[in-house]
């Protein structure tokens, strides 16, 4: 074997460590995604074009009260179980090849149901679709906010209908009153004009006010 020269042997030397040196900025940047990924405040999950869940952060196993080594094997099992249409739904979902964003009501196993935003974005690898990532954020507590909110205009609604019928009713009848008072009224003055005897008003003081 013949012996390496210096020129040899330093660029050798220098390749060695560059490689080295890209090794661990890959392992710290592997390192560094994969706590972004556990860590997340949100749930993400890897999700195969089938709609099967390769891999999920346990906040998305929290929120959908999932067992890391029991994920369902289709994203369909957790829909809301009324929806008929559901694998329909997930196929337009799949057939994305763009970034979308939706809200979506998940089942848990337990059968409790939450309201999720959904982002769901394609990964493709050799212009093909390899899987997708989904991220969802729980916005239950929005959700029921905003039927909270909406109920109450409801109530609200009703109240102000029962009580603009309430003085429709009361002005009826105060006009209906009126109309009375002011029959009655011309009856007694067509009486005290007519009457064959003498008639007449007298004030408090006893000053005539008014005779026929």
């Amino acid at each position: 074997t013949r012996p390496l020269d210096a020129a040899t042997l330093r660029s050798t030397v220098v390749d060695a460590v560059a490689e080295f040196r890209l090794l661990r900025e890959l392992r710290v940047d592997e390192r560094r995604f994969r706590n972004a990924f556990e860590q997340a405040a949100v749930g993400i999950a890897h999700v195969s074009p089938t709609g099967g869940i390769q891999e999920s952060n346990p906040r998305f196993r929290q929120m959908l009260g999932l067992k890391e080594g029991d994920l369902p094997q289709c994203l369909t099992t957790l829909f809301q179980g009324e929806d008929t249409a559901a694998e329909e739904d997930l196929g337009l979902l799949l057939s994305s090849v763009a970034f979308i964003q939706t809200e979506r009501r998940f089942v848990k196993p337990n059968g409790e149901s939450i309201w999720t935003h959904v982002a769901l974005s394609p990964v493709k690898d050799g212009g093909e679709v390899s899987h997708f990532i989904l991220v969802i954020e729980d916005i239950t507590p929005l959700v029921n906010a905003e039927s909270d909110l909406a109920s109450h205009r409801d109530r609200l609604a009703d109240m102000i209908d029962e009580r603009t019928n309430e003085l429709k009713r009361r002005g009826e009848a105060l006009e209906r009153a009126n109309q009375a008072l002011r029959r009655s009224e011309r009856r007694h003055r067509v009486i005290f004009e007519k009457s064959p005897l003498a008639m007449m008003h007298f004030d408090e003081r006893g000053k005539l006010v008014n005779c026929n």
